[in-house]
């Protein structure tokens, strides 16, 4: 798999998650990449680190517990704008 490829899928999860603040979405497009390419280290890198950017999110939002943030788009995007104290760090 092109490098292009993995780049597109990464990319189109990150937005998902932090535009469309919509982790169930990033997830299956994760899983997806995966299917089409199991030994992708990188891939496996970046479902880490979008899963440490959704548990730093719900931290913020007061959600430790790893509630679905489907229904908080208001709140999260908020803080993922800066609107927040302190904003969940940035990817990558």
């Amino acid at each position: 798999m092109s490098y292009l490829f993995l780049d597109m899928w990464i990319l189109w999860a990150e937005h998902e998650m932090t535009v469309n603040h919509s982790p169930t979405n990033a997830r299956q497009l994760f899983q997806r990449a995966l299917r089409s390419n199991p030994q992708s280290k990188r891939l496996y890198t970046e479902v880490f680190k979008i899963g440490r950017y959704y548990q730093q999110v719900l931290i913020r939002i007061g959600d430790p517990q790893g509630g679905d943030i489907e229904g908080e788009r208001e709140t999260v995007g908020c803080q993922l704008r800066g609107g927040g104290s302190n904003p969940p760090p940035a990817l990558g």
